[in-house]
């Protein structure tokens, strides 16, 4: 919820991500990257890179906050082992067609 409080961004915290930062992700299959390419804040991109190799579901259009998630919250429960939710592209059809390299951690692109 946004509260309107003012928020000061200090060079102390970006050396504060710099320490914690992995650069590369290990155990891929454990994450589930789910990205919309209109994001006005961040590059979808940069997501797809640092994350190859882990499943991706990456949706046209949309924006920073996400605009499709109820679409995936069943899934992302599933996913976390949480639920009996079925995953986009398993039991369940998924928002949008899908296309996927078959392997373990598909590429969900929906466009």
């Amino acid at each position: 919820m946004y509260t309107g409080e003012r928020f000061e961004f200090t060079r102390a915290h970006i050396e504060e991500l710099r320490a914690i930062e992995v650069p590369v992700i290990t155990g891929p299959e454990r994450y589930w990257l789910l990205v919309e390419t209109g994001d006005e804040v961040l590059d979808y991109r940069h997501a797809v890179a640092k994350y190859a190799g882990a499943r991706q579901t990456v949706l046209e259009g949309g924006d920073h906050g996400f605009s499709r998630w109820g679409d995936y919250l069943d899934a992302v429960i599933a996913f976390a082992g949480l639920g009996d939710a079925p995953q986009p592209g398993k039991a369940a059809a998924a928002p949008a067609r899908a296309s996927g390299s078959g392997s373990a951690a598909a590429d969900d692109v929906h466009r």
